[in-house]
């Protein structure tokens, strides 16, 4: 995050200032809907002389992210993309509000394959062991 960095709109400020870290350290855009980015900004950045830029340090960023995270609280499978030729790895994961971001409650590892089957089985294994239930909100494809 950049140390009250001048930026020439709300908009770019935004874009620089708050989806950027959250992409960089919650995951990728697969969550990243899941902010309200608007009351975040409403917090976080500034309209000084020059331009745009953020008002708070990164400890008060995180909880002002934290405190608008509007998405569901409950456990999530998500993949880990590996480069080729490597294992892939599925985790489970939940919203911390303390960590500001999902923290990994259990995982696996399985074999590439080319067949969905077992992914699948991977995913029910995790579901299995944690007490979840798999559907289309519990798993996310990729991190």
């Amino acid at each position: 995050m950049s140390a009250h960095e001048i930026h020439p709109n709300r908009a770019v400020a935004i874009r620089f200032e708050i989806v950027k870290p959250i992409e960089n350290r919650v995951i990728s855009d697969t969550t990243v809907t899941e902010f309200d980015f608007e009351a975040i900004a409403d917090e976080v950045i500034g309209k000084f002389e020059d331009g745009y830029a953020r008002m708070v340090d990164e400890d008060r960023f995180w909880a002002i992210v934290t405190s608008h995270y509007i998405g569901s609280r409950k456990p999530r499978i998500i993949w880990d993309e590996q480069p080729e030729g490597e294992e892939d790895v599925v985790h489970l994961m939940q919203w911390s509000d303390d960590e500001a971001s999902f923290i990994e409650i259990d995982s696996e590892t399985i074999e590439i394959s080319e067949e969905s089957e077992p992914y699948e089985a991977a995913e029910k294994r995790l579901a299995n062991r944690n007490g979840l239930e798999l559907n289309d909100e519990a798993v996310v494809f990729s991190w």
